[in-house]
């Protein structure tokens, strides 16, 4: 048809958008989710370079800013609005620079939005569950620290790393590079920033401190390393008090950073990314739906907070797909999960505000659903669980005809 303005350069949405709503092409054998919908979108612009720049985040990679985030589904808001019809958000975006516990401005937000009848948001729960870029470790009361080991590729030049510890045990941390030179411990210290440079190495470390994280309350520890010397860095971490303490760390979600730089000894749970921890938001997982089985890169919860996520889990391997230039092709991701969800819960929204069975419904409510049609999946016994949730995706078992 006719052009739009902001192409889709990676085809990224374009294929999301064909899994939730793509009309029937006989040809290809294939049809959306729910091929009548209305498809309304925002591209949104890239984030601003130093903003990335403060971030440690590539230049060369695609990232986005929370605010314009925000933006964009008050537009949409104020468009359904206008038209008179309910609005299904499609979140498939994520990051780990969040507490994982939806305490960001953004999951706020989405909270508060999917809240108000005839609105849901979507969330894919993202594909860091094998990528080593989650570590939690419990401090013992002797000898009162732990040993995080962090393995930095050849090609990483730089990145940040988001320590998040729970409240109340405050947390210290002393690093060690590769040739062994070391930093002294480094306290907390109340929004202060403090500069590293290493003497052997061309490294600089910024340690920034947040003892109550704005949102959240938390203490929260920011490293940011820059031209990292590659190999095993050990970070150990000290924590005060007689109480076991324990924490987090994250690494930036794949794409911005290397593939080379990640925990040795990394944990597969609570790898939810921002914004799919937010508690309103319904977070899909994937599995493979060839197999029935999970797929091993699919995010896990629970949240950092231990509220249950994800929701349910959807197929993510091989989704049929019609890509920017019309052609059939396939996507691989809990962005593609997270997709055919959103078109489920239009024919929802349909069946309870359009057909008026359920004039009410909102976020909430879709969850419920869900989560009550959702069916179990081979090699699970408990239900919720943080790899599939309450189960794989049944729209037949999930709206009621």
């Amino acid at each position: 048809g006719g052009s739009l303005p902001g192409a889709d350069p990676d085809g990224h949405g374009t294929k999301l958008a064909s899994i939730a709503a793509g009309s029937e092409v006989e040809s290809e054998n294939f049809i959306g989710a729910a091929p009548e919908a209305s498809i309304a979108f925002v591209k949104l612009k890239q984030a601003k370079p130093f903003i990335r720049q403060l971030q440690e985040i590539p230049q060369d990679s695609i990232a986005y800013q929370e605010t314009d985030m925000m933006l964009a589904i008050r537009y949409l808001d104020l468009l359904a609005f206008e038209k008179n019809l309910p609005l299904i958000i499609c979140i498939a975006l994520g990051s780990n620079s969040g507490g994982h516990t939806g305490n960001t401005a953004l999951g706020q937000y989405l909270d508060d939005f999917g809240n108000r009848a005839g609105r849901a948001v979507v969330v894919a729960a993202g594909n860091e569950g094998n990528k080593g870029h989650h570590f939690f470790g419990v401090v013992p009361k002797s000898p009162g620290y732990l040993d995080v080991e962090l393995r930095v590729g050849e090609q990483e030049k730089g990145f940040q790393l988001n320590l998040w510890g729970n409240a109340p045990g405050m947390f210290a941390a002393e690093v060690t590079s590769p040739s062994g030179e070391q930093i002294p411990r480094i306290f907390p210290r109340i929004l202060e920033q403090q500069r590293f440079d290493f003497v052997f190495e061309s490294t600089i470390l910024d340690v920034q401190y947040e003892l109550s994280e704005i949102v959240s309350g938390d203490e929260r520890l920011l490293m940011s390393f820059r031209n990292p010397t590659p190999g095993i860095w050990r970070l150990r971490i000290f924590s005060s008090g007689d109480l076991e303490n324990s924490f987090h760390i994250w690494l930036p979600v794949t794409g911005f950073i290397s593939d080379g730089t990640y925990f040795l000894r990394p944990d597969p749970d609570t790898t939810t990314t921002d914004p799919a921890n937010s508690p309103r938001v319904l977070t899909v997982a994937g599995y493979e739906g060839s197999t029935e089985s999970v797929w091993i890169d699919s995010s896990r919860g629970k949240t950092r907070s231990a509220y249950q996520k994800p929701d349910i889990t959807a197929p993510a391997v091989n989704v049929s797909a019609v890509d920017r230039f019309g052609r059939s092709g396939s996507l691989t991701g809990t962005s593609a999960a997270a997709a055919l969800t959103a078109g489920a819960a239009a024919l929802l929204m349909e069946w309870g505000i359009v057909e008026g069975n359920d004039l009410y419904l909102y976020g909430e409510k879709v969850k419920a659903y869900f989560r009550r049609g959702a069916r179990e999946l081979p090699g699970f016994t408990e239900y919720p669980n943080p790899q599939v949730g309450y189960g794989a995706l049944c729209v037949r078992e999930s709206i009621p005809i």
